[in-house]
């Protein structure tokens, strides 16, 4: 059934699996074994979702343009080192609730157009920590310096 607000479920599913690797990880730091790490990519679009093949062989997926740029939005948390990216396409929909640092915009294989790419970086429905919002306030200046071209202002930030 569908859900208005689809996206910001997605984005507070996506904080809940991070939440669950990190449990995982003390347990696993606890037995000396190695951490794992998870790489989320969220969007927002058009797809088909259902059993797809043939009577021999079907198998339930998601298809199309949308799924595609989320699995490249997904290898793009490796890049910038964080769990979640989403398209700003996501970051819209999914409203108030969620705090969101803008990335960067990226051109990712099999799309022309370029993409605005966003990092989820609280708990839902909680704000920011003084720290966070004064880290998220210099990163926000630090790329619109680099965005206009000051590489020296936004270095120095």
């Amino acid at each position: 059934m569908p859900a208005a607000d689809h996206a910001a479920q997605a984005g507070r599913a996506a904080w809940a699996m991070t939440e669950a690797i990190a449990e995982l990880n003390v347990e696993r730091a606890a037995q000396g074994l190695e951490s794992v790490r998870v790489g989320i990519g969220i969007n927002t679009g058009i797809m088909s979702v259902g059993d797809m093949g043939t009577d021999i062989r079907l198998a339930y997926t998601v298809m199309g343009d949308a799924v595609n740029l989320a699995a490249r939005l997904e290898g793009l948390t490796r890049v910038y080192d964080v769990d979640i990216v989403a398209s700003d396409t996501t970051r819209v929909r999914a409203g108030e609730g969620l705090v969101w640092q803008a990335l960067d915009t990226v051109r990712v294989k099999g799309r022309q157009q370029p993409v605005d790419v966003f990092a989820l970086r609280a708990p839902p429905d909680a704000a920011p920590s003084e720290a966070l919002a004064a880290e998220l306030a210099l990163w926000s200046q630090a790329l619109a310096d680099w965005r206009a071209g000051d590489l020296v202002s936004a270095n120095a930030k």
